[in-house]
């Protein structure tokens, strides 16, 4: 191992080290403080390494592809604000305040994108150096908002890494990719984008924020994708079969998990849920997914005796079979049983605001993580009271 290599990897290491005692021993960075704290290490790795120059080939369109993608992602996220809306900035349209919310952050992103370039250039793109930038910069990122998170509390813990952590570690994998092949300023422009709308729009989409975790982890894999795909496309004529292959088999993953994000959504006609009782076994046993048709709360004329239903009961969401239809007027008033021996009738009549739609397929098993999860949530919550 080079002895610049050593010297990074130990430089890597302790900022790691230093981060992760921030975090879950005393929190004391803010905003500010981790600004200060990578100018120190920024500093440290000039002073031991030097700085190596900004060189791209093609950075006009380098430069041309990064924001038109950036930008991409924010039509995305405001396209589905057009379905779900949209919530107004917390943050102050009065400019001086405005400029001191932007300022902070501005700093961290040149900081930050300086230190990962020559790390990552130094180290001749070593995968161990490359991998540990993506841990030590998803920190940087993520110290500001730790604060704000009860660690000692499963449920905020668990939000904590599904909603920052897991986006995070998608941007700066493709951070770390750009940087190295592309130069910093690239990674700062991507950053400046997709990062500084939250404080200079007066608005922004009203997304759930385990959809926008999702849409967040995936679009930045699909931009690094994309933009080294046109770039290959340039070195490589010669294409062979098995980059074809390779290439449309990506295509295809992206699409399933697109697919599922969408079936997860709740925003179109087919939405997925975890079944979490035992009130339809063994038709339908705890843990399975069911792909709900939306269709039929506005066509409850094509509801049948028999069909299993799902419907929504002072807030809780039930799926149970009909066993019976009364219908006056377009008033309609239905009756619910679930298939488990023994099961009484419910208790309640089931009317046409209550209809979220009808199970049209069951997916056995896949919901049973989900479940569990649950399951310990709760009973963290009820160990509190």
């Amino acid at each position: 191992m080079k002895l610049s290599v050593k010297k990074i990897l130990i430089l890597e290491m302790i900022s790691i080290i230093i981060l992760l005692l921030n975090a879950f021993v005393k929190n004391v960075m803010d905003e500010w403080t981790i600004n200060i704290f990578l100018i120190i290490v920024f500093g440290l790795s000039v002073f031991l390494l030097g700085f190596e120059k900004n060189k791209i080939v093609d950075k006009k369109k380098v430069l041309v592809m990064i924001i038109l993608y950036s930008v991409s992602i924010l039509v995305v996220l405001y396209g589905i604000g057009m379905f779900l809306g949209f919530v107004k900035s917390p943050y102050s349209s009065n400019l001086i305040v405005m400029g001191a919310n932007i300022l902070p952050v501005s700093i961290m992103i040149v900081l930050s994108e300086l230190l990962r370039y020559n790390i990552l250039k130094k180290s001749n793109g070593k995968k161990l150096i490359f991998l540990l930038s993506i841990l030590m910069f998803t920190l940087v990122y993520m110290t500001p908002v730790v604060k704000s998170y009860d660690l000692t509390d499963l449920e905020k813990l668990l939000e904590l890494g599904t909603v920052i952590l897991v986006p995070q570690i998608a941007c700066n994998y493709l951070l770390s990719d750009f940087s190295y092949k592309y130069g910093y300023i690239s990674c700062m422009i991507y950053q400046f984008i997709t990062t500084l709308y939250l404080y200079i729009l007066p608005f922004y989409p009203d997304l759930d924020l385990y959809l926008e975790s999702v849409i967040n982890f995936l679009l930045p894999l699909l931009i690094r994708y994309v933009v080294d795909l046109n770039f290959e496309k340039e070195k490589k004529k010669d294409y062979k079969d098995k980059h074809i292959a390779g290439r449309i088999i990506t295509v295809i993953f992206f699409i399933i998990i697109l697919l599922i994000v969408a079936l997860c959504s709740n925003l179109f006609r087919y939405w997925i849920a975890v079944i979490g009782s035992g009130s339809m076994h063994p038709t339908i046993k705890v843990g399975d997914a069911i792909i709900i048709d939306k269709y039929y709360q506005k066509h409850l004329d094509k509801l049948k005796k028999g069909d299993v239903l799902v419907f929504q009961i002072k807030g809780t969401i039930y799926t149970h079979r009909i066993v019976k239809i009364k219908q006056d007027n377009g008033n309609y008033q239905i009756l619910t049983k679930g298939d488990r021996k023994g099961q009484a009738q419910d208790d309640w009549i089931v009317k046409n605001d209550d209809v979220v739609g009808l199970v049209k397929k069951r997916i056995p098993a896949i919901g049973r993580p989900t479940v569990w999860l649950n399951r310990v949530l709760e009973e963290n919550a009820n160990a509190k009271r």
